[in-house]
């Protein structure tokens, strides 16, 4: 079965992990080698649980050949763990057998991790989030999207379509289920040696990790503002460039009080001023703190995105068009540099066109009062 580019990639980071959780059982291994309950103790430790259980039937699952020194009962434990690689994947990548750990070792520690019970662990208390203190209601907005988002999932691969979806689209039941399983449990299910039950276990627990790094990337974003210094002055320098394919293509520099940040636009059929300026704004933490510090306080004061029959949101209602189409605002492209400035009037500041030419235009925002 051909793989799209998104399953090349996630089948690369599968195996990148796997090698590397490896590597940690030999080194703990090392260390501990006298006392297999040690190694067990320490790989959880270290890996958490489930990784360490996972890791350890990967490593059970590479022995080439099962001659005795592997008994029976481990070998069925590693091939009922879930998670784990089985021998013929692992074998069908190039992952064998540690030569640093005999199989008599791998033997003693899979029985060791078989037998292991996790403690109940009590949760420590956790470090202030900076995100949650300074942008409350954008984190609280995230996170509810966030369980919007699994649950949709969860759906769509259970059921095959999308609630939202119109009856004649509603055909395919396995439809969400192929699109989050790996090709080898896609395989499995259609060669009946997966029950579709534990097939959609399996997948809606991928989707909702697919989720997890969305969440992740919405919060260190916030983070990221949340640490920047305020923002008291910027500045736009936007250089045009002639291109004998695309005509002329303009390149945004923008100076702000955390740095020094670019953006390119090129092609035709848009505005590509707007294009580069946006890219190079949206990277600049102390920039993106002055719109998320806007939608926070609009939130508190009972307004916040709008919801689009799309599924989109959007924050033109509250800062301004152009303010983007997500839980996060930004500032979108091709929309005409016009917009950036308005919006960032909302946000307090007044902002200027200090200069144009032919090839060159350049723009200041100052905070009022400053």
């Amino acid at each position: 079965m051909k793989m799209n580019a998104i399953e090349r990639t996630e089948l690369r980071e599968q195996i990148k992990t796997t090698r590397s959780n490896l590597k940690i059982v030999v080194e703990v291994f090392g260390s501990t080698r006298e006392k297999p309950v040690d190694t067990v103790a320490e790989l959880v430790n270290r890996l958490g649980y489930e990784t360490a259980r996972e890791a350890v039937a990967e490593l059970v699952n590479t022995v080439g050949a099962w001659d005795g020194r592997i008994y029976e009962y481990v070998r069925e434990w590693a091939q009922s763990v879930e998670t784990a690689a089985t021998r013929d994947e692992l074998e069908a990548h190039g992952i064998y057998q540690p030569g640093d750990i005999h199989p008599a070792h791998i033997n003693q520690i899979g029985e060791a991790m078989r037998e292991y019970t996790p403690a109940e662990e009590i949760p420590a208390e956790e470090p202030a989030d900076p995100a949650a203190e300074v942008f409350p209601e954008l984190v609280k907005a995230v996170n509810a999207e966030a369980e919007l988002r699994k649950d949709g999932k969860r759906f769509y691969i259970e059921n095959g379509f999308c609630r939202t979806w119109a009856a004649e689209h509603r055909t395919d039941l396995d439809r969400g289920l192929k699109e989050w399983s790996t090709p080898k449990k896609w395989e499995a299910y259609q060669a009946g040696t997966l029950p579709r039950e534990k097939a959609v276990e399996i997948a809606q627990k991928r989707a909702a990790a697919d989720v997890e790094k969305w969440r992740e990337k919405q919060l260190s974003k916030l983070r990221t503002a949340a640490a920047a210094p305020a923002l008291s002055f910027l500045s736009v320098s936007v250089e045009w460039k002639r291109s004998s394919t695309w005509g002329h293509n303009p390149t945004a520099t923008a100076r702000t009080d955390d740095g020094t940040f670019s953006g390119y636009a090129s092609g035709c059929g848009y505005d590509k001023e707007s294009a580069a300026v946006g890219e190079a704004l949206n990277k600049s933490p102390a920039v993106m703190r002055v719109l998320y510090q806007a939608a926070e306080q609009a939130m508190k004061n009972g307004e916040s995105f709008k919801t689009l029959s799309s599924g989109c949101v959007s924050w033109g209602d509250v800062l301004g068009y152009g303010s983007g189409y997500a839980i996060l605002p930004y500032f979108e492209g091709g929309v005409g540099v016009s917009c950036f400035w308005s919006i960032l009037q909302k946000c307090g500041f007044v902002c200027r066109c200090s200069g144009s030419g032919r090839w060159f235009d350049t723009y200041t925002a100052e905070r009022k009062g400053a």
